[in-house]
């Protein structure tokens, strides 16, 4: 079986995609952006033949590309697996008779509430969705559906209100650590955050975040952007970080990690450390927890203390708050 394989390359992970195809005994053709002195000679290996487009997203140059390959050997199938390809490859199928995955599922797969619908007119029972632009509009859809809807008094609990009370008091006196009030840090964040490193060298990341007591209406953290606060890459590290999230956002702390072990070729402690360095040269705190593809962990802050924890293979924890 002849199969094109779409951005065999990158990210890291592709690759045992191809591995497990020419394992399998299929004969796998590349398409992809990097070029070829970008990939390894085991890649090589796994392939009868690699082709560099510009773009793997531009129907008409995959579609050369594929139509180039069939005039070589016969083709059976065009897989890609990043959802972003997912579209362009169902439309080079289409274009060039492959059987697969077609536009219209490839449609259906990309878009929920059209998916939705498809289900529920095959009697699939799917949960209820909209699309909303105001409160308002979420608030009167759980209405009409059943959902029973609170005061905002409901949420109230007396330490955060406390919390609250401090930080404006402490912001009227001149900020952070003013003469009236001492702002701690346990004041300031409540972001929770994990990294993990699993026994087949899959890096994964996750943060939840309870953004900053008096924040103004609408702030964007960074624990929600992938890149900013939030970062896997199986090739470096696995990065959750918390703080000032406005200047997180700016310096793309987790993602400037990783690419400066990838580019720079940075151990990983000194290269969260410069990440975060430059945060505080802008005027952001916090502090982050990383891990490496050989599990070295690196727990950098800016700060007075950070809640962190850890745990390798040798079941030892630990777990700390200060310097």
């Amino acid at each position: 079986m002849n199969i094109i394989f779409i951005e065999p390359a990158f990210p890291a992970n592709q690759r045992e995609f191809v591995r497990g195809l020419a394992a399998a005994g299929a004969t796998v053709i590349g398409i992809g952006e990097r070029p070829v002195d970008y990939l390894d000679q085991e890649l090589r290996d796994w392939m009868l033949h690699y082709q560099q487009i510009g773009n793997v997203t531009d129907v008409g140059t995959l579609v050369e590309a594929v139509r180039f390959a069939q005039s070589r050997v016969w083709i059976d199938a065009l897989e890609s697996t990043i959802e972003a390809h997912t579209m362009a490859a169902a439309q080079a199928r289409e274009a060039c008779g492959i059987p697969g995955t077609s536009v219209r599922t490839a449609y259906l797969c990309r878009d929920k509430p059209s998916m939705k619908e498809v289900l529920r007119d095959a009697g699939i029972p799917t949960a209820l969705s909209t699309a909303a632009s105001s409160a308002a509009e979420v608030r009167a859809f759980a209405a009409a559906n059943g959902v029973e809807l609170v005061d905002q008094k409901y949420f109230y609990t007396e330490e955060r209100w406390q919390a609250l009370q401090k930080m404006k008091e402490a912001e009227k006196s001149g900020g952070a650590g003013g003469k009236k009030f001492i702002v701690t840090d346990q004041d300031r964040h409540g972001t929770v955050g994990a990294v993990a490193l699993d026994k087949n060298g899959n890096l994964a990341a996750a943060t939840s975040t309870g953004g900053t007591t008096n924040k103004k209406a609408g702030r964007v953290g960074d624990s929600p952007i992938i890149g900013g606060g939030t970062y896997a890459n199986n090739a470096t590290c696995a990065v959750s970080a918390t703080g000032d999230g406005e200047y997180f956002i700016r310096s793309v702390v987790a993602h400037d990690v990783s690419a400066l072990m990838e580019y720079r070729g940075m151990k990983l402690q000194e290269a969260a450390q410069m990440v975060l360095d430059k945060v505080a040269k802008l005027g952001g705190t916090g502090g982050l927890i990383a891990i490496d593809h050989d599990g070295n962990i690196a727990l950098p802050f800016n700060t007075s203390g950070m809640y962190r924890g850890h745990v390798g293979v040798d079941g030892e924890f630990v777990v700390e708050i200060y310097r």
